[in-house]
């Protein structure tokens, strides 16, 4: 992906001539900002780009399967959580999941699930300043912040009140795990 909107597929088994490797392009229409693969064997793509847009490609028909355009952010407010940008999307089991971020620190998990988002978790107590990245580390996903931390967060019973996960469930909140306290070290004085 890059900044003409573009996303190339190569083939890797032939690396004699790059030309020949390219097997299609696929047509973002904007400048992509993030990429990855999810779903079974990784068939299908998630793009977001800088201007705040998403889309799902399957990369077996090299179709867009979906398309929030710069609406988004309002869409997805409208349906229960407050979104100033899109962070990123992880796949957890097989679901494609989108990180969107509000500037107060606070986040919202949402599923996509074909052309539909459904929110299922909120993110708040961990960071204080816009979230930037994250990912899935075991059964944990951590984020990382403006505001320098790392955040682990870990599934629970709670209730949140934004929606429910279509299986009759409540969805889950998840909380940050409290930083470590740190000791500021007092430095010894140095002769030299």
């Amino acid at each position: 992906g890059g900044e003409y909107g573009l996303v190339n597929k190569f083939s890797l088994l032939d690396t004699t001539d790059g030309d020949e490797c390219l097997l299609s392009t696929l047509n973002v229409e904007e400048p992509v900002s993030r990429i990855g693969f999810y779903g079974d064997e990784l068939c299908s793509l998630w793009v977001t780009t800088t201007n705040e847009t998403l889309s799902t490609w399957s990369l077996n028909s090299d179709e867009r399967t979906a398309y929030w355009g710069p609406q988004v952010r309002e869409t997805l407010s409208s349906l229960g959580a407050p979104v100033d940008y899109l962070v990123n999307c992880l796949q957890v089991n097989n679901t494609l999941r989108l990180l969107a971020g509000g500037f107060d620190g606070c986040g919202t998990m949402w599923v996509i699930d074909g052309g539909n988002v459904h929110p299922i978790a909120t993110l708040g107590g961990g960071h204080i300043s816009s979230l930037r990245g994250s990912a899935t580390l075991d059964d944990a996903l951590v984020t990382v912040g403006e505001d320098s931390r790392l955040c682990v967060w870990k599934e629970t019973e709670e209730r949140n009140g934004l929606a429910s996960t279509g299986s009759g469930k409540s969805a889950g909140y998840l909380r940050a795990s409290p930083p470590p306290q740190l000791k500021k070290q007092r430095k010894k004085p140095s002769p030299y």
